[in-house]
């Protein structure tokens, strides 16, 4: 199990909260990574054998890896879920962030919600210092989100667009 939270737990968002997804919903996570309007901005869809799926479930749910982290945004009002959001690659500072919402379900402030609810839980609960996101240069919806949510932009590299939240910023902005 992921070491952040349990199964039923919940972090609050005020249109979503964001939880552990159990292995029956691993045919909704498999076809969020399958859908073309969806995945389209991060690099295109992903279709992975059956087995596949069951060891990526062991490494970032259950039993999961204290540097991975993997939890679905559920919508407070469907009760649905309507996109993913997890951070890779925590090294006790730093992490990398993956948020996605479902193509169909953008545009309805669950993303900036999601993103707000997980922000509070890297740095007030997991204690992380710092967390990225290397952009696609296209994915201007994703970079819009990030810039709204206060992450800044990293112009030391140019083959992605790297944006950054510090623990110092998230105080400034969210404290």
């Amino acid at each position: 199990m992921a070491p952040h939270i349990r199964f039923n737990d919940t972090i609050e968002g005020e249109r979503i909260v964001l939880k552990l997804p159990m292995v029956d919903d691993l045919p909704w996570i498999a076809g969020l990574w399958a859908d073309t309007a969806t995945m389209e901005a991060v690099g295109g869809p992903l279709e992975w054998p059956l087995e596949r799926w069951a060891r990526w479930y062991q490494g970032m749910v259950e039993p999961g890896r204290s540097s991975d982290f993997y939890c679905l945004i559920v919508s407070r009002k469907e009760q649905m879920p309507v996109g993913e959001v997890s951070f890779h690659g925590f090294d006790g500072k730093t992490a990398t962030l993956n948020i996605k919402v479902v193509a169909s379900h953008r545009g309805r402030g669950f993303g900036q919600d999601a993103l707000q609810a997980f922000l509070r839980f890297f740095f007030e609960q997991v204690g992380g210092a710092d967390l990225i996101d290397d952009v696609a240069p296209g994915n201007t919806a994703g970079q819009r989100l990030l810039l709204r949510c206060g992450f800044l932009h990293d112009p030391t590299r140019q083959d992605v667009y790297l944006l950054r939240m510090t623990r110092q910023r998230y105080g400034e902005l969210y404290g």
